[in-house]
C-alpha cells in the first residue's frame, strides 16, 4: 500500500494537496451558484495556509530600518491586489520575525483588523520574493499550497464574492475582525487545472488593456489642477485677453495694480459665544468649514443667536467676496463668491467679507485673482506661519496688490474663466467616471470569470 503524501507546512490536517487525493466537494446546498462541468465548489481553507502577522512592542519598532531590521506591513501598505511598500513604514529586527512570516511571490495579505468596514478583508498580492518583508499582527497572510494556480487563487481575494462575505461576517461594534475561519470557510469555485491557466491569462490581458485606458484617464485626473492654474496664470498676466484687447484697441499699459482697500470695503465676522445684552434672534452662519476653495460647501448650517439690533453688520449681501483667515498652507486665502444660496445669513470672525466698489472691481474677477498662483503666493509670503499652518488679518487682506485692467476687460476674463473652467470641471468629471466604469467592468470580469463564464 502506497505511503500518503506528506501535506505542506500549515495546511488544513485533513486536507491533501491537489496532486493526491481530491478536494472534497461542498454538498449541493450550500453551492452558491451552479459551475461548469469539471469545476467543483470547495472551501478556501483546502487551497491555502493561513498565517499571523508579527507582534512586537512599541519601543521595538523603528520608523527608519536598522541593520538587520525587517520591514513590517500594516494595513495602509496594502491596496486592492497590490501592495506599497512606500507607506507610513515600521522596521523591527529580524530576530521578531518568523520565517514564514517573510513575505514570497503570490502570498496574499489580508487586513484582518481595522475599524473601516471598507478595508477590512482587502488583500493584497505580492509581485515578487522578498527577504526582509514582513507583516504585522493586524494583518493575516494566505500562502497558496502548492500544486494549485496561485495566481487563480489570488484573484478569488479580488472578486465581490469574497469582500462582501468578510465585510458581513466580520462587523464589529468599534473595530472589525475577521476570524481565521471567515476565510478558510470561504466557497471557492475551482476549475481544473489547464483551465485555472487559461482565466488567468484571459483575464491578465484583459485588465492589461484595462489598466492602460486607467493610466490615461488618472493622467487627465491628476492634471486638472494644473491645468486650471495655467488658466487662472494666463488671465493674470494679460495672455488670455491678449486677442479681445487687440480687437477692442485696447492695450496692456491698461492694466493697473492698486491696494484691495482701495477697491473694496472689509468686513469682520461674528465672534462665536460673544455676549448679548439684548433680544437676540437666530440666524444661520458661515464657518471657516463652509468656505472652500472657489465654491461653498453648504451641507451643514449651524445657527447662532445675535442681538437683533446688531444682525445688519454681520449679514451677507449678494457677490460678497468670502475669504477664510487661516488653515492648511495649499489653502490660505481661499475664498468664493456669495450668491445669497441662504437668506440672511451671517458670517463668524475667521471670515473676511470683501465688498467691492463694483464700478471699478468686478467680485468674480477679485475672487478669481485670488486663487491664482499670484494671489497664493501674496497670501503666503505675508502670513503669519506656525507648523503646517498659516493665517492672514485683515490689514494684509487689504493690503493685496490686485492686477487691475479696466473693467469691461474683467468682465470679459470672468466670462471666459467661467467657460474654461467649466469646460475643464466637465472633462474632469467625465474622466472620474470612466475611472469608476473601468472598476466595475474589472470586478464584471472577476464575476464571469469565477463563474465560468468568461469566454
Amino acid at each position: 500500500m502506497a505511503r500518503p503524501r506528506k501535506q505542506p507546512a500549515g495546511a488544513h490536517p485533513s486536507l491533501l494537496t491537489a496532486d493526491a487525493a481530491p478536494l472534497p466537494e461542498l454538498p449541493v446546498a450550500e453551492q452558491p451558484y451552479p459551475l461548469p462541468t469539471g469545476w467543483k465548489w470547495v472551501r478556501l481553507g483546502s487551497v491555502i495556509s493561513l498565517y499571523r502577522g508579527v507582534s512586537y512592542k512599541k519601543e521595538d519598532a523603528h520608523s527608519a530600518p536598522h541593520q538587520n531590521d525587517c520591514l513590517i506591513l500594516r494595513g495602509g501598505n496594502i491596496g486592492e491586489g497590490t501592495i506599497n511598500l512606500e507607506a507610513d513604514n515600521v522596521y523591527v529586527d529580524k530576530s521578531l520575525v518568523s520565517e514564514h512570516q517573510i513575505i514570497k511571490k503570490f502570498d496574499i495579505i489580508i487586513v484582518t483588523s481595522t475599524g473601516s468596514t471598507k478595508v477590512i478583508g482587502r488583500a493584497g498580492v505580492s509581485p515578487q520574493d522578498y527577504s526582509n518583508v514582513a507583516f504585522g499582527a493586524f494583518l493575516t497572510l494566505a500562502r497558496t499550497i502548492n500544486g494549485f494556480n496561485k495566481k487563480y487563487i489570488s484573484l478569488y481575494f479580488q472578486t465581490q464574492i469574497y469582500r462582501e462575505r468578510i465585510q458581513r461576517l466580520s462587523k464589529g461594534v468599534n473595530i472589525n475582525n475577521v476570524r481565521s475561519e471567515y476565510i478558510t470557510e470561504c466557497e471557492l469555485p475551482l476549475p481544473p487545472r489547464e483551465e485555472q491557466e487559461r482565466i488567468v491569462a484571459r483575464i491578465e490581458s484583459l485588465f492589461a488593456r484595462l489598466d492602460e485606458a486607467r493610466e490615461k484617464v488618472d493622467a487627465v485626473v491628476e492634471g486638472s489642477e494644473t491645468r486650471k492654474a495655467a488658466l487662472l496664470h494666463k488671465a493674470f498676466s494679460g495672455e488670455l485677453t491678449a486677442k479681445w484687447r487687440e480687437e477692442k484697441g485696447v492695450d496692456i499699459t491698461s492694466w493697473e495694480t492698486k491696494i484691495l482697500g482701495a477697491l473694496a470695503d472689509l468686513q469682520t465676522g461674528l465672534m462665536k459665544g460673544r455676549k448679548t445684552t439684548g433680544p437676540t434672534v437666530s440666524k444661520p452662519y458661515l464657518r471657516v468649514a463652509n468656505v472652500q476653495d472657489g465654491f461653498f460647501d453648504l451641507s451643514e448650517i449651524k445657527r447662532i443667536e445675535v442681538e437683533q439690533e446688531q444682525v445688519g453688520r454681520w449679514i451677507l449681501q449678494n457677490e460678497d467676496v468670502l475669504f477664510t483667515e487661516g488653515g492648511d498652507f495649499d489653502k490660505l486665502g481661499r475664498g468664493a463668491v456669495w450668491e445669497e444660496q441662504i437668506a440672511d445669513c451671517l458670517h463668524q470672525n475667521h471670515i473676511f467679507v470683501v465688498r467691492v466698489h463694483k464700478n471699478i472691481l468686478n467680485p468674480y474677477f477679485l475672487s478669481y485673482q485670488t486663487r491664482s498662483k499670484y494671489g497664493k503666493e501674496y497670501f503666503l509670503a505675508c502670513s503669519k506661519q506656525t507648523t503646517n499652518l498659516a493665517s492672514i488679518n485683515s490689514t494684509q487682506l487689504k493690503k493685496f496688490p490686485v492686477r487691475l485692467p479696466p473693467l469691461p476687460e474683467q468682465e470679459e476674463i470672468v466670462r471666459l474663466l467661467d467657460s474654461l473652467l467649466e469646460r475643464e470641471r466637465q472633462i474632469r468629471e467625465a474622466a472620474e467616471q470612466v475611472r469608476e466604469r473601468i472598476d466595475l467592468m474589472k470586478k464584471a470580469i472577476l464575476a464571469r470569470a469565477f463563474r465560468g463564464e468568461l469566454g
